[in-house]
Order: C-alpha cells, then sequence, then structure tokens
C-alpha cells in the first residue's frame, strides 16, 4: 500500500514540476521577447520621427528602410503580443506554485 501511495504522489510530482517548469520556459522566453521588440518600436518610430522633423537626420532612403521596418515589427508585435503572452504564462505559473 505504501509502494502504491509513493507511486502516486512521485507522478504528481512529477506532473506538476513538468507544468510547472514548462511555464517558467515559456514566460522567460515571452520576457526576452517582449522588452526588446517595444523597445525598438520606440527607438525606430523616434528615428523616422526625427528625420521627418528635420529633414536632415538621417538620410531619405535609411528613413524609408527604418519606416518599413518598424512596419514589420509592429504587426509582428500586434500579432503574437508577447506582451500578453508573458502576462498569461505568469499568471499560470502562479496558479502552478500554489498547488
Amino acid at each position: 500500500m505504501d509502494d502504491e501511495i509513493n507511486g502516486y504522489l512521485d507522478k504528481i510530482n512529477k506532473d506538476l514540476g513538468y507544468y510547472w517548469w514548462k511555464r517558467y520556459i515559456y514566460s522567460a522566453f515571452w520576457s526576452n521577447i517582449s522588452t526588446p521588440i517595444n523597445l525598438s518600436i520606440v527607438v525606430l518610430t523616434a528615428l523616422t520621427t526625427g528625420q521627418s522633423a528635420t529633414d536632415n537626420l538621417i538620410s531619405k532612403e535609411l528613413s524609408t528602410i527604418l519606416g518599413s521596418v518598424t512596419l514589420f515589427v509592429s504587426i509582428f508585435n500586434s500579432y503574437f503580443k508577447p506582451h500578453e503572452q508573458l502576462m498569461l504564462n505568469q499568471d499560470i505559473l502562479q496558479k502552478w506554485a500554489l498547488l
């Protein structure tokens, strides 16, 4: 009887550990993606806005390239929503930790 109970406890501990680490890794991934994407959008937008305002900050060709890159990074940010993914995974991680 004790062996059976210990088997169940080991199974529960392994399952809880697996799902907790799974969410921990997901949270770490989205954390490392979310901040650089948002920062790059801010910096690229500031550069293109500065070019529009001064007309001599960067070249027109570079401004066009930066505008295109900003568009694609913004689309990626809107589609994958890394900040929301991070918050969702951290919430699930906290729920697993409370079990």
